[in-house]
């Protein structure tokens, strides 16, 4: 018996448990469709997660080289010991 039989198996058994219990099927909440968009709100989407994405990779940027200026000077001055 493969994962989906066992499932499949679980949704009828669950479904009849429901069905005994409240004596019909269970409510479907009903979708709202979603609301069309136009090119224009996809572009600006777009656009702010292009600029979101720009500002995390920056500051990353910055980070990485702050920790590199820092592990350099730890590293200069263990050397300078050793000299």
């Amino acid at each position: 018996m493969g994962w989906h039989d066992e499932r499949e198996r679980l949704l009828a058994d669950t479904l009849a448990f429901v069905q005994s219990v409240g004596g019909t099927s269970p409510p479907v909440a009903p979708s709202a469709p979603e609301p069309e968009r136009s090119d224009i709100d996809i572009r600006r989407d777009m656009q702010e997660r292009l600029s979101a994405f720009r500002n995390r990779q920056r500051f990353l940027e910055i980070e990485r080289d702050a920790y590199y200026e820092l592990a350099m000077q730890r590293i200069r001055a263990v050397t300078e010991q050793w000299a």
